[in-house]
């Protein structure tokens, strides 16, 4: 799968911060089918297109 990944965090106070992080992946995968729903046609090969995004944040702490 092709995608993309991006990330990044800032510090709020001395032992307090902000993270992200966020992805994509998309793609397109030819399968077989064992039942494409047609009585003529009972197993083909179907091309199907897959996307997943995550996307997480939170705060991080530190000490010294």
């Amino acid at each position: 799968m092709s995608g993309w990944n991006f990330s990044a965090g800032s510090q709020l106070r001395r032992f307090v911060g902000v993270v992200a992080d966020a992805s994509g992946h998309y793609g397109s995968a030819i399968v077989f089918s064992p039942d494409c729903g047609n009585i003529s046609q009972p197993a083909c090969f179907v091309n199907n297109q897959v996307s997943q995004y995550y996307f997480q944040a939170g705060v991080r702490g530190s000490y010294e």
